[in-house]
């Protein structure tokens, strides 16, 4: 089996790195310096290279044999890939690769939204939470995840809308003061929630909920459908939590910091008269 499975998908992906690439390039040259954090772009092009394993490689290939291999991907998508991008400021990044005139707009309206994040942190974090989770749950519902199955550009519009969705959140969720790390982090574990619950609703349920994987009889049909909810809500949820910690340190040590008051040198010794 070709190590490429879609070549169009893998296109799409090496198509976003070439434009995040000239978009850094661009700032650059505008503003004289090199704006872009190392750590920054070997996030993005780390995101880029999971959603590449998502949606180009053999495990592409079996999201219509099994149940499993399909969440291995969503959980890709969603709580691996998507982190990644969100670290890696894709705006104001890729908006460099825009036209001026249409760059100068689009700029100006990120500067308003990030403005009207700070002011209003839990409203944003909360509303892109509940945006991921609607988008999640609406792919899983039974007629349309078969759609999407057996649906290519379906199937490609539901990928897209995973990585948006999942991707704002998270960028809702790290953009913003230190300070608010540690709400971060919780912020982070809730969003985690949504997954851990459908995937449990898969372990438990009586009833394959997919016909498509019927592909012998009901009882295997289940188990697969149970290792797919054990994947989503096991190992979706363990790379949420990983970055929740990381955004914890992240605060804690700022908090340390802010703690530690540095002692005044001591008074020299009077001299004796």
């Amino acid at each position: 089996m070709s190590p490429v499975t879609d070549p169009a998908a893998l296109s799409a992906v090496g198509g976003t790195g070439i434009a995040y690439w000239a978009g850094s390039a661009r700032w650059a040259r505008a503003t004289g310096r090199s704006v872009m954090r190392p750590s920054a772009a070997a996030f993005f092009a780390a995101g880029l290279a999971v959603t590449a394993i998502a949606v180009a490689s053999p495990l592409d290939a079996a999201v219509d044999r099994t149940l499993w291999a399909h969440m291995v991907q969503h959980v890709l998508l969603l709580a691996v890939a998507a982190p990644l991008l969100a670290l890696g400021w894709p705006l104001p990044t890729l908006l460099w690769v825009l036209p001026p005139h249409w760059r100068s707009r689009a700029l100006a309206l990120r500067r308003r939204a990030l403005a009207h994040h700070d002011a209003h942190f839990p409203s944003w974090v909360i509303t892109l939470l509940a945006v991921q989770a609607a988008v999640m749950w609406a792919w899983h519902l039974p007629d349309a995840y078969q759609a999407a199955v057996r649906n290519p550009a379906l199937h490609a519009a539901e990928h897209l809308s995973f990585l948006l969705a999942a991707t704002a959140a998270w960028w809702s969720v790290v953009t913003g003061r230190r300070s608010r790390r540690g709400a971060a982090a919780v912020a982070a574990l809730l969003g985690s929630v949504p997954g851990i619950v459908l995937g449990s609703a898969m372990v438990v349920a009586p009833n394959p909920w997919y016909p498509l994987y019927l592909h012998g009889s009901r009882t295997a049909a289940l188990v697969d459908q149970q290792v797919a909810g054990v994947i989503m809500w096991a190992f979706g949820g363990m790379a949420t939590v990983i970055v929740g910690a990381a955004l914890f340190l992240s605060w804690l040590r700022r908090a340390e910091a802010a703690e530690t008051v540095v002692a005044p040198p001591p008074a020299p010794a009077a001299v004796a008269q």
